[in-house]
């Protein structure tokens, strides 16, 4: 299935510092962009790890993300919508420099289900939330808010009442999902039916690039036509090189599809592919502009390939 998530730094939480092994101390702030979203729409969170101590230290295997709604007691954000626990040092295993800093970056990618946060159907409400992330060493599935790790302070998330087209969509969205809304619910056949219609009845609605982006079809030739036709229409902003970047992945599928395209509907989307990425692999944007170059080097992989 082809359909599957930029940072404006709004809102910097001031980290909780706790000591670490070997004398460092290691301390976590949390960004959210924007602070403000609809509900479904999902946000980028940035996780600065701050070493403030005179040696280097690694960091903790485990991340967990902890929710609160409009005050309510706190609850474990599930990744993916089962995991309780993400593998921090999946993302990076070298240690972190005396009084230096790292960031990990979960972004939206322009698309629906990313970060893997906002699968869990309890962040797609509106609401005011406080999102704290705990980093350490957790056994087994964390059902509750760990005692022991280091805590982020809490960063404000707003997710506001939709207005207007954007509400009817919004109730739309949780009639498809039976009363909530899970962002693969997309890929149901009433998911579809509701992405095609919002493209075509109101693809100036807040939601339209989102849907358009995530996909319209199992099918990547469908997918790539319809977020083709959206973004020709679209102003220009800070997701419009993620969903381009998507547009060439769902052209370079659509050509390689089990249902085999005409000859002329393949060329087309293999050229649409390579003319998106040729120009967004000089993107100023580091991680569009390397995945960019990454799927540039496979599709000549795959075109020597297929001539052997």
């Amino acid at each position: 299935m082809w359909r599957k998530i930029t940072l404006a730094l709004l809102t910097l939480c001031v980290a909780t510092a706790v000591p670490a092994a070997g004398g460092s101390e290691l301390g976590v702030a949390l960004d959210v962009s924007p602070a403000t979203t609809l509900p479904g729409i999902p946000v980028a969170l940035k996780m600065t790890f701050t070493n403030s101590g005179s040696t280097p230290v690694f960091l903790p295997p485990h991340l967990v993300l902890l929710a609160r709604i409009n005050g309510s007691d706190p609850f474990v954000v599930r990744f993916g919508g089962f995991r309780t626990k993400t593998d921090l040092r999946a993302l990076r295993d070298d240690p972190i420099p005396p009084h230096e800093t790292v960031v990990i970056e979960a972004r939206t990618q322009g698309v629906l289900t990313e970060p893997g946060w906002f699968k869990d159907v309890r962040l797609n409400q509106p609401g005011r939330f406080e999102l704290q992330p705990i980093v350490g060493e957790f056994a087994g599935d964390v059902l509750q808010a760990p005692e022991e790790g280091i805590r982020s302070t809490p960063a404000v998330l707003q997710v506001n009442e939709p207005t207007g087209i954007d509400l009817k969509i919004w109730k739309e969205m949780l009639t498809v999902g039976n009363g909530e809304w899970e962002p693969r619910k997309i890929f149901t056949p009433g998911g579809e039916a509701l992405a095609r219609r919002v493209l075509s009845e109101w693809p100036y609605s807040q939601y339209a690039g989102w849907f358009a982006a995530t996909g319209i079809s199992e099918r990547a030739s469908e997918s790539a036509d319809a977020l083709r036709a959206w973004l020709s229409q679209a102003s220009r902003d800070q997701y419009t090189e993620w969903r381009q970047l998507r547009l060439a992945l769902f052209d370079d599928g659509g050509a390689r599809e089990t249902t085999r395209l005409p000859h002329d509907e393949i060329l087309r989307h293999l050229h649409s592919a390579r003319a998106l990425l040729a120009t967004l692999k000089s993107s100023t944007d580091k991680d569009i502009a390397a995945r960019a170059n990454s799927q540039l080097v496979r599709i000549a992989a795959l075109s020597d390939l297929e001539q052997q």
